[in-house]
């Protein structure tokens, strides 16, 4: 009896095994995902932010660019809102 449990244990373990195996080899196997530009901070066009209370823009230092936001002492929830260029978020 006790052997018969011992090759249930081992079956299992095997096809445990096997499908991780399957699984690893599935994802190595597709493309790499390409990275997605949430946003153009070069563009000329500021439509993609939204503020309240605060003061985004864009500077440019070197060979780096550098988004800056500024707020007043006396706001109670500044905050600055970056909306997709098109329709929703699609992460």
């Amino acid at each position: 009896m006790f052997v018969h449990y011992r090759n249930q244990f081992l079956f299992a373990l095997l096809v445990q095994l096997g499908l991780s195996l399957f699984a690893v080899g599935t994802l190595l196997a597709q493309e790499p995902i390409k990275p997605k530009i949430l946003f153009d901070f070069a563009s000329s066009s500021n439509q993609w932010i939204q503020s309240n209370g605060a003061k985004a823009k864009l500077l440019n230092h070197d060979t780096e660019s550098i988004f800056e936001i500024t707020t007043d002492v006396d706001q109670d929830y500044p905050s600055v809102s970056l909306k997709p260029s098109t329709g929703n978020w699609d992460l």
